[in-house]
């Protein structure tokens, strides 16, 4: 849409790795769903609730909640010593 604006968010499965976008138009009523999410940038985030669309995308339609957010580099390396312990 014409003057608007979209976000392009980015996850990260923490089981498998595999990635996953969504966007968020923030004229659209779901960008209520997404405010605090978008509004916590630049941390890195757990998030849960997403739904997946299509298998590839998640679904903007979903109600995401925030189980902790910490600064990216903090979760950068937590899920770095995940990963190499797993």
């Amino acid at each position: 849409m014409p003057s608007s604006t979209v976000w392009h968010l980015e996850f990260v499965n923490i089981q498998t790795q595999e990635r996953r976008v969504t966007y968020v138009e923030k004229r659209f009523k779901n960008y209520a769903n997404w405010r605090k999410i978008i509004d916590s940038y630049p941390l890195g985030m757990v998030v849960t609730n997403l739904e997946l669309l299509n298998g590839k995308r998640i679904n903007a339609d979903s109600k995401p909640e925030i189980l902790f957010a910490v600064p990216q580099s903090e979760l950068a390396d937590i899920l770095a010593e995940h990963w190499n312990d797993n």
